[in-house]
C-alpha cells in the first residue's frame, strides 16, 4: 500500500528577535520518544542556541517542552533546520526551518504524518492530521501562538480519536455503568456564545447511543433543555432525567447540572455550595450538587453530579476546596452501603497538571478511584 506524507507549512516573521518553543503533548496510552536532528549553516550552532530539554513522552503526558530556540545567537544570513523524529510511529515528524534576516527569524514549519492529504496550515490557526497507525486512528495535531513576551512557542500534540470504545453488549450487563460527562456551555447570549442554539440542535447526533447516563453541566438555558435536549436524548433512549439542581428563582442560573438516564432514576436530592468566590462570575449560578440513585436492572448505582468553582487564583482554589469538603459531607449524608458503587461526575475545573494542590485536594477529601487516564 502506497503510504502518503502530509506536508504543513507555514511562513512566519518576525520584526524581533526572541525564543522560539517546541511543546508535544501526548494525548493517547502511547509511550513515545523523539530524536533531534540538526542541519543547515547553523550545525555547528553554538550551545546557547539550540537546547532539547526532553526526548521522551510518555501516554498522557501533558504539554511537554522539547526543544527551546535562542535567535540571539545566530547571525544574519545563518540558516538553522532541525527535525523532531517519533522514533515508534514511522514518518510522524515536526520540521522547523529558520532563517535570519534583518527583521528577526523567518520561520517554515512542516508537519508530516502517515496515511494523510497535505494541509496547509496559516498562521495563529489549528492544523489536524489525520492518521492510522497499529490499526487505530489518530490525529496529528499542530498550532502556533504568538506570545506579548517576545517567544513564539509551536505546540504539537498526538490525539487518539477513541480514547474510550462504549461496546453495546454492556446496556445488558446490570454490572457495567458507562457514563458521560459533559460541560456543554449553553449559557443564554449575551453571557453565552450566539451558536448555542446551533449546537443544542446538534446536540444528540455526537452521543453515543450505548452510553447509560449522561451528566451534563452548564445547562443553563431552559428552552435548550426543553425544546432540544429533553425530546432529541429521549429518542436515543435516555428517557429518566434528574435536574437540573438548585432551580429557583433566587439567582440569575440555576446550577446548570441535568442527569439524563436509560435506566430509572429512583431518588434525587440537590445540595447548593455555601462557598463561593463572590468576586467571580460563578455566583450568578446556584452551584452545588446533583444525587441521582440510578437502578439498572436491579442494581444501584449513586451519581453525584457538579460544577465547581472556576478561576485559578488563590481565592478559587480554596473556594474549591471548601467546596469538596462540602461535597463529601454531602455524599456521606447519603447513608450509601459500602458495597453499592458511588461515581462522581461533572466539571471540577481543576487539573493535575496544575501546581496549586487541587488535584491532591480531590484525592483527599473524596477518597476516589480515579480512572487509567485523564
Amino acid at each position: 500500500m502506497k503510504v502518503l506524507t502530509t506536508l504543513l507549512s507555514f511562513f512566519l516573521t518576525f520584526s524581533v528577535f526572541g525564543a522560539a518553543t517546541i511543546t508535544l503533548q501526548n494525548n493517547t496510552p502511547l509511550d513515545l520518544s523523539f530524536d533531534l536532528v540538526i542541519n543547515g549553516t547553523l550545525e555547528e550552532a553554538p550551545a546557547e542556541m539550540y537546547e532539547q530539554l526532553n526526548d521522551a513522552l510518555d501516554g498522557w503526558e501533558k504539554k511537554k517542552l522539547m526543544l527551546e530556540i535562542n535567535e540571539a545567537f545566530a547571525a544574519e544570513g545563518e540558516t538553522f533546520s532541525f527535525r523532531l523524529k517519533c522514533n515508534e510511529i514511522p514518518n510522524l515528524s515536526l520540521f522547523c526551518d529558520l532563517s535570519l534576516a534583518g527583521n528577526g527569524f523567518n520561520y517554515t514549519l512542516i508537519g508530516t504524518a502517515p496515511g494523510s492529504q497535505p494541509v496547509n496550515l496559516g498562521e495563529a490557526e489549528l492544523a489536524e492530521i489525520p492518521f492510522s497507525f497499529d490499526g487505530r486512528e489518530y490525529l496529528w495535531k499542530l498550532e502556533y501562538k504568538q506570545e506579548d513576551t517576545d517567544e513564539f512557542p509551536f505546540l504539537a500534540a498526538i490525539h487518539d480519536l477513541v480514547p474510550y470504545e462504549v461496546s453495546a453488549e454492556d446496556l445488558a450487563d446490570k454490572n457495567v455503568l458507562n457514563v458521560m460527562s459533559y460541560n456543554t456551555w449553553m449559557m443564554t447570549p449575551p453571557f453565552g456564545p450566539d451558536h448555542m442554539f446551533t449546537r443544542a440542535h446538534s446536540f444528540a447526533d455526537y452521543i453515543d447511543p450505548d452510553l447509560d447516563v449522561l451528566v451534563l453541566q452548564e445547562v443553563f438555558d431552559d428552552s435548550v433543555r426543553v425544546h432540544f435536549f429533553n425530546p432529541d436524548l429521549a429518542e436515543l433512549g435516555y428517557v429518566h432525567q434528574a435536574g437540573p439542581a438548585n432551580n429557583d428563582d433566587m439567582n440569575v442560573f440555576a446550577s446548570g447540572v441535568v442527569v439524563y438516564s436509560k435506566w430509572p432514576i429512583v431518588f434525587t436530592a440537590e445540595y447548593h455550595f455555601d462557598s463561593c468566590n463572590f468576586n467571580s462570575f460563578d455566583c450568578f449560578a446556584n452551584k452545588g450538587i446533583l444525587y441521582a440513585e440510578i437502578d439498572k436492572m436491579g442494581k444501584p448505582y449513586h451519581l453525584f453530579g457538579t460544577h465547581m468553582e472556576a478561576g485559578g487564583n488563590e481565592s478559587d482554589v480554596h473556594i474549591k476546596k471548601m467546596q469538596l469538603g462540602e461535597m463529601r459531607r454531602f455524599i456521606e449524608a447519603q447513608n450509601i452501603p459500602n458495597d453499592e458503587p458511588v461515581i462522581m461526575a461533572g466539571d471540577f475545573n481543576n487539573s493535575p497538571n496544575h501546581g496549586n494542590g487541587l488535584f491532591t485536594a480531590v484525592r483527599d477529601s473524596l477518597n476516589p478511584l480515579m480512572p487509567d487516564h485523564i
